[in-house]
């Protein structure tokens, strides 16, 4: 009896230092994220190479209007000059921002010819206030990224991934749309003839769709389907809807 509560009371001893340790550990990890601001805000316009994809990573949100020059304009708190990086690598523009868990005093603007290829990761949020038009549109959005972008073109090949979130407007002849585990497309209100769609493990697809479509949603997906189309060819589970 008397070693049964000493092993209990040590267990239990042991636990306690363990999770004493874990609260040490995210505590200092959460410091380590958390930057204060200066409050000097600075502008910043800086001349780009020719670029014709972007790839944005980390707590930043970037504005895209059309130009016929690629440059950036940036008004932020003095503090972060150094934590924003921006390379053009293969005619790739990569915006890299720290990811913190205070919002920030910035506007961030950037001026370009039309782009046709958009990555986002880790938060990035990019919306676009001109329309983007050529094509083909592909975008690849991942880790509670968030996209409103407006095309006008002949393609769009979109995969959404991991709580992230894209709103589409504009018109396409054609569309190729995945989105997976808890991320949310809408289309709603963009003009598409022809359409295939996968929605997976708890996201959601809403879509305006003229002609014809093809339909995947499994593990708790839905997807809205407007616009009454010609042909549908549909796979669902018993956890899924389709309407």
């Amino acid at each position: 009896m008397k070693t049964s509560l000493k092993l209990l009371i040590i267990t239990v001893s042991l636990q306690f230092i363990l999770s004493l340790i874990a609260v040490i550990v995210f505590s200092s990890e959460f410091k380590n994220k958390i930057v204060f601001e200066s409050g000097k805000m600075i502008s910043i316009k800086q001349p780009l190479k020719t670029f014709k994809a972007i790839s944005i990573s980390g707590s930043v949100t970037v504005h895209w209007k059309k130009s016929d020059s690629a440059f950036v304009d940036l008004s932020l708190d003095s503090i972060f000059k150094k934590d924003i990086v921006l390379t053009v690598q293969n005619e790739t523009l990569n915006i890299k921002a720290p990811n913190v868990f205070r919002k920030k005093k910035m506007v961030f603007v950037l001026y370009s010819p039309d782009i046709m290829e958009i990555q986002l990761n880790e938060g990035a949020v990019l919306l676009a206030d001109d329309t983007l038009k050529g094509n083909l549109l592909k975008m690849k959005i991942n880790n509670g990224a968030d996209a409103k972008i407006k095309f006008n073109g002949q393609f769009a090949d979109i995969f959404s991934d991991n709580g992230s979130s894209l709103i589409l407007v504009g018109s396409a002849l054609n569309a190729s749309i995945k989105s997976m585990n808890g991320s949310n497309v809408k289309m709603d209100h963009f003009e598409l003839f022809n359409g295939n769609f996968v929605a997976e493990s708890g996201s959601s697809v809403d879509v305006l769709v003229k002609d014809s479509l093809t339909v995947h949603a499994l593990s708790g997906s839905k997807v809205n389907i407007y616009g009454n189309p010609k042909v549908k060819k549909i796979k669902t589970d018993i956890s899924s809807s389709v309407e």
